[in-house]
């Protein structure tokens, strides 16, 4: 008869991903991970699996919780641009309040040694453009984007700006650039 866990998993993966958030893969022992995670080996082997599957669960935990989080900003917006403007400062926020994004640091990390991970990281930037692309053409439906412009191209265009968004908060730390990038952004839109 197997064991009831004495632990709750969704928590123990919440500390992973801060971890790995923090640290990386590659600098993320899985000493680290048991410390941290307070488990030994064995228990953290028998619920998560190994430290690369241990990632991948906390990386599409992440994406998961990302997407949400863009979706429910949709019904409280005045337009679809406006949902799309309260997007770029919300990812501003999160940025200069928290430089340790699981997703942007493994896009730069893990994305060109590993394809399954780099599979996973395409596959969610994909879902996030349709997001916005879902946006754009319900604002041109609506007279807020130019019909001229390609909704596609500014999909990816506002998807790689949160990219961007992490990078000049690693290397800069300054909100008001990072504020001035999403008000050119928004800019950009209209």
């Amino acid at each position: 008869m197997a064991r009831l866990k004495e632990f709750d998993p969704h928590e123990k993966l919440a500390k992973a991903k801060e971890l790995f958030g923090k640290k990386g893969y590659h600098a993320t022992s899985v000493q680290d991970l048991s410390v941290n995670l307070k488990l030994s080996r064995s228990s953290m082997y028998d619920t998560f699996g190994d430290k690369h599957q241990l990632f991948i669960d906390c990386l599409q935990s992440e994406i998961a919780d990302t997407l949400k989080n863009l979706k429910a900003i949709i019904p409280y917006a005045s337009s679809p641009i406006n949902a799309i403007e309260r997007m770029i400062f919300g990812a501003i926020k999160r940025v200069s309040e928290d430089k340790d994004c699981l997703v942007a640091k493994s896009i730069f990390e893990m994305a060109t040694l590993d394809d399954h991970i780099k599979k996973i990281l395409k596959d969610s930037t994909n879902t996030i453009a349709d997001v916005f692309e879902g946006l754009l053409l319900k604002a041109r439906e609506q007279g807020e984007f130019a019909s001229e412009r390609n909704i596609k191209e500014t999909a990816a265009f506002i998807v790689a700006c949160f990219a961007g968004f992490y990078q000049v908060q690693v290397l800069y730390e300054n909100r008001k650039m990072l504020d001035q990038m999403a008000t050119g952004l928004i800019r950009h839109l209209r």
